[in-house]
Order: C-alpha cells, then structure tokens, then sequence
C-alpha cells in the first residue's frame, strides 16, 4: 500500500514538473517547468518497477503511476465538461478517468511485456536503465496514434526551459524523451542507498560511469547549440488577434456572437500589417448563418480593398449537422498570393464563392472538446458542447504563400504532433518558412493548460527551426522565433492585437528531414532494437 501511495506522488509530480499550478512558492513560479522534478518521478518508477516481484506487480505499479501522471497533467479537462459542458461532476470526473486509465494501459502493457518477456527484474543496473529509456520511449510513440493520439504531457516538454532542446533539432521530443528517461533510471540505480546495506569503496565507485554517461548528456547540448540548420528568408509584419470573449459566452447569441462578429471584423479591417491571424473559432457561427455580406466584405476588402496585398487567417467552423463540421481556417486575400496553393473544398456546406478559397482544416481534434470517444459516448449524453461532432481533415494539406513566406497554419493542440507537421518539410523548397497556430484554450479557464501549450509550441520551433506565431481566444498570443524564444507576447486573458516583425527561415534539421519521410518509425525501432537486444543477451547468459 505504502508503494502504491509513493507511486501516486511521484505520478503527481510528473504532471506538476510539466507546469507548475499553483501560486508561487520559493521561488518557482506559476506556470514553470521543474525538469528536476521530472527527473526524480521518473526515477521513482525505475525504482519501484526494479524493486517489483512479479510482472503483474509491475503491471499495476506502473498503470498507477500512469494513470496518476495522466490525471495531473491535464486535470483541466474537467473545466470544459463540467463548467461549459454542462455534463455533472460525477460523470465529468469518471470520464477523464477512463480517458487516463485507458491510455494508461499503454506503459502498463509495454511494462507487463518487458518484465515478463525480457527477463527485465533479473538484468544488470545497466541493461534495467536502458530498458526503462526503451520502454518508456515506445510508449510514449504509441500515445501519439492510438485513440487517434493524445500525447499531451510527454516527459521532455519539462526540459523546454533548459539547454537540453538543443537536442531537439536533431532527434526531437521523443528523441530527447529517452535521454531523460534514461538520465533518470541512471541516477536512480546509482543513488547510494541501494549501497547503505554493504557501504564500501567499491559501492562508491560503481557509480561513476553512470554519472559520466549523464554528465554526457548535460554537456553535449552545449555543443548542438552551435550548429544551426536554417538560413533567413526575410522578415514580415504580422498582427495576431486576441479576443478575449469568456467561453460561456463565446456561442451566445445575444453576448459573445455578436460581439466577436463586431470586434474581429473590426480589426481585420483596420489591419495594417501583411498578415492577420484571428484565433481558432474567432468566428463563432457557420458561415451560412452569417449576414449575407459578412464573409464577402471581407474577400473584397483583401482582395480588392484597402486590405489589399494583405492576408487575412480566420478561424471559423464550416459544414452542416447532416454533413459533419470541420474547424477551420481560411484564407482572405489577393488571388494571385492564394493561386499557387489553392485549396478547392466542396465537401463542406459553406457557401460557393467560399469554396474556393484557401481553407486549412483541422486534422487531429480533441477529446471532449470536438468528439467524444466511442466507448465513453453513453457516460457524456448531455454534453452541451456545441458542434461537438468534428470530423478530422485527412492527408497533407498545403501552406499558404505572402511576400516570399510560406505559412503552415495548425489548429489548437495540433502542434503537439510533430510528426505529423513534419510532412510539410518532405520537399524543401515547399516547406514552411513560418508555423502558425491558431487556439482558443478558453475552453479550460486560466489553467496552466496555457503554459502547457506554450511550451509545445516552443518545441515545435526548436525542432524545425521555425518561427511559430500564436493568435489565441485568452493566450498565450505569441511570437516564438526560430530557437524557442519568445520575442513579442500579449498578457493572457486580455482583449488586444500584436504586431510583431516574424523572420522566416528556411532550411531543414536533422530532425525536419528524417521525420518528413519516416515518421516517428526510426525512434519506434531504435527502441524495440534495444529491448530485443536486451531481452535475448539476458536469455543467453
């Protein structure tokens, strides 16, 4: 029972590591990442995993931790079932628990694999640490595709803040994953207390090789930090749009539809920089319910207006309830800056002059928020979320061309999958100059939801040295440069617009060009090859 208790807390903080969620204490600030408290909850799993004595025990040590970890990481799931979705506290909570549990079984099951089949509890310190990295790398890669992918909370975005992204350009965030995981099951089998019992010269110097290896790991970033991969391709002048419009109002007819009708029109159409970019949803109705000269006031200012050789990105949702809807953002423009990357949609039930616009349609959406997964359908029936049957967009979808720059638009926590954006970068003289993320994290309140994101959005830049700029509903409106850096910024949950000079770039990393044409597929067998190389050493001897 006491293991059990220590497992839940070392789960705990794993999620708090992520983003820290509450006020500030000694020092650590609301919304800061703690990469040494992510170091010591993983250690914590190494060591109740090694100290396990059977692979079921294992199974469920590490199904709690999992679980736990889950819980605390996106706890603020519940705000936008309960508080905007109506659904009761008991069946809200249940909900996101299944949803935990159920992706819990991932490391549960690669646990239960390994201490079973990979004679796991009887390895060397050093084969045990390895297999930990190993095991944890892999599922952590089977989080991203399976229940159509939530990844939210990977272990290395607690490292966002520290020199170790400057792995990132080169194996990414599941590359650098595995080096924290190991870094961790390291410290842990070279912690002195597993020597105490027997304390001698010997029990003092075993360690240092696993000391060196970490060691090895904190420098060489110093190094990576050296080499850069991309080239710039100019400079453009963005203004990105932050509405601020409560979540409980924002789908009101008589409050914040209105409203952000009037606002965001507004400041499109005193726009002065060459880019636009209003948030995810900033239009909150279907554009067939909208004023008959909404939309087409738009198109003409952009294309023939005072906005022209400008470009507009709105976020809408578009389609029908007999059609299914997607989440949007399209394109307003001169139609030669649209021509050579024109999206023709007809599968949507927009109105015609629409249809030929430049549209980018969200593909990977989130649970609760935009669908709800099959098998806990019967538990969210009075979910009161509107449009909550999203349908994904499937394949490639292209960037969009302004004054040399070629933008990649992604939607809400659509950043989180690397892998996926990583297409864009297959043929280098298409790929993206800048990334753009278009959010509306309102539906979870002011919760450190938007530190999280933030920090993946920062991922992404460092990963394929791209600027990503950021228009969000309430935040975190931003300007990230090509090294994760913020450059310009607006407060949360303030009304307001952001002009910022963005520098695109151009070029690819390492890890642009492996992930454009494998995937994530050399880290999955770079794993699975350790574990079996592991499993069958151990047999033999």
């Amino acid at each position: 029972m006491l293991q059990i208790v220590l497992l839940a807390i070392c789960g705990v903080a794993h999620g708090i590591s992520l983003s820290w969620p509450f006020v500030s204490f000694l020092g650590i600030e609301t919304g800061q990442t703690l990469p040494w408290l992510n170091l010591l909850s993983l250690a914590g799993l190494f060591y109740f995993w090694t100290s396990s004595v059977s692979p079921i025990q294992a199974f469920f040590k590490a199904w709690t931790f999992a679980t736990i970890m889950l819980l605390s990481t996106w706890w603020w799931l519940t705000i936008s079932l309960h508080t905007y979705g109506g659904l009761p506290a008991v069946l809200t909570a249940l909900a996101v628990l299944l949803l935990a549990m159920g992706l819990g079984l991932i490391w549960a099951l690669v646990v239960w694999l390994y201490t079973q089949y990979g004679n796991f509890l009887q390895l060397h310190s050093w084969y045990q640490a390895t297999a930990f990295a190993a095991c944890w790398l892999i599922s952590e890669i089977i989080r991203v595709y399976i229940f159509t992918g939530f990844p939210w909370g990977t272990s290395a975005y607690a490292f966002i803040n520290s020199p170790l992204v400057w792995f990132l350009p080169f194996i990414g965030i599941y590359g650098l994953t595995f080096l924290v995981a190991l870094s961790a099951a390291l410290l842990a089998s070279s912690f002195p207390y597993f020597y105490w019992a027997k304390p001698n010269i010997r029990a003092l110097v075993l360690p240092i090789p696993k000391f060196l290896v970490v060691g090895l790991i904190l420098i060489m970033p110093f190094f990576l930090s050296q080499v850069q991969y991309t080239q710039s391709t100019g400079w453009l002048k963005v203004n990105l749009l932050q509405g601020n419009i409560a979540q409980d109002q924002k789908f009101q007819e008589n409050a914040g539809i209105p409203f952000a009708l009037a606002w965001y029109k507004e400041q499109l159409i005193s726009n002065t920089a060459d880019l636009v970019m209003a948030p995810e949803t900033a239009i909150p109705v279907l554009p067939q319910r909208l004023p008959d000269d909404y939309l087409m006031g738009l198109k003409q200012h952009f294309e023939t207006g005072a906005g022209k050789g400008q470009l507009a990105l709105i976020g809408l949702p578009v389609g029908s309830h007999s059609t299914g809807y997607a989440n949007s953002v399209m394109a307003f423009g001169q139609s030669s800056a649209l021509a050579g990357q024109l999206q023709i949609r007809t599968n949507k039930a927009v109105p015609d002059y629409l249809n030929h616009l430049y549209r980018y349609d969200k593909s990977h959406l989130v649970p609760f928020g935009e669908f709800v997964p099959a098998v806990l359908l019967p538990l969210t029936k009075s979910l009161q979320i509107p449009m909550a049957n999203f349908s994904g967009a499937q394949g490639l979808q292209g960037t969009i061309d302004i004054k040399g720059q070629r933008i990649a638009p992604n939607i809400c926590y659509e950043d989180l999958f690397g892998e996926a954006m990583g297409a864009w970068f297959l043929d280098p003289v298409k790929a993206p100059t800048i990334l753009a993320n278009f959010s509306n994290i309102a539906w979870f309140g002011d919760t450190i939801a938007i530190n999280q994101h933030l920090a993946i959005s920062k991922a992404r830049a460092i990963e394929f040295e791209r600027p990503m700029i950021r228009s969000t509903n309430t935040g975190a409106t931003v300007v990230i440069n090509h090294l994760g850096q913020l450059t310009d910024q607006l407060p949360r949950l303030t009304r307001g617009a952001l002009l910022a000079n963005v520098e695109g770039r151009q070029g690819l990393t390492p890890y642009a060009y492996w992930t454009a044409r494998w995937d994530l597929w050399p880290l999955f067998i770079f794993a699975s090859f350790l574990l079996l190389a592991i499993g069958f050493s151990s047999r033999k001897k």
